[in-house]
């Protein structure tokens, strides 16, 4: 843009529509509006991809945490919202918490709570819906402690979901990833088709 005007009405638009994409939902189109149909339906590309949701599919009849693996950019947050979706939680929240960006004290309060104070938290925003917790390989040690305290308690009435392009056994094997919260989060673990 020629005048600061423009980038500063960009910016602005920009933000009210994040706002409003968040507060209908958490951002993300809802697994019918994106396809979903066709998977149904059986015409899906690939039969990878109709096995994995047919798996979302039986998993998401129960309340077990759900490890997605997969490549970067390979669809795993989409798959994430096909499961909740298709679950008894489907009308609740959809909280995704970016566990890259949570790299201070701050963040990860805002995220899992402060110790014996969770009840202002983003994770606990998830109740009778599902929280998904992106890119938790690279969540650090500190902030897995206080992500293991959190389901420990067992005060999250939400459906947990997991997403990595990280090996959280072998960052498990090296002491880069709990093994507790590994085990917790890992009921159910599936592969993301790549997109190649």
């Amino acid at each position: 843009p020629e005048d600061g005007d423009s980038a500063e009405r960009l910016m602005r638009s920009a933000r009210d529509a994040l706002a409003k994409a968040v507060a209908e939902g958490g951002g993300y189109a809802r697994a019918g509006e994106i396809g979903f149909e066709e998977a149904s339906t059986g015409s899906v590309r690939t039969e990878a991809t109709r096995e994995l949701i047919d798996r979302l599919t039986r998993a998401a009849a129960t309340d077990e945490p759900v490890l997605l693996l997969g490549e970067p950019n390979s669809g795993r947050r989409y798959f994430a919202r096909v499961l909740h979706d298709k679950s008894a939680r489907k009308a609740g929240p959809f909280v995704n918490i970016e566990c890259a960006g949570l790299v201070d004290q701050g963040s990860l309060a805002e995220a899992f709570g402060r110790p014996n104070d969770v009840a202002r938290c983003a994770a606990e925003s998830a109740r009778g819906g599902t929280l998904v917790l992106d890119e938790i390989g690279d969540l650090p040690l500190q902030g897995q402690r206080r992500l293991l305290a959190l389901l420990e308690e067992g005060s999250g009435d939400y459906n947990v979901v997991g997403t990595t392009h990280r090996d959280l056994a072998a960052l498990s094997e090296v002491g880069a990833f709990l093994g507790d919260l590994r085990e917790r989060i890992s009921a159910r673990v599936m592969q993301v088709p790549a997109l190649r």
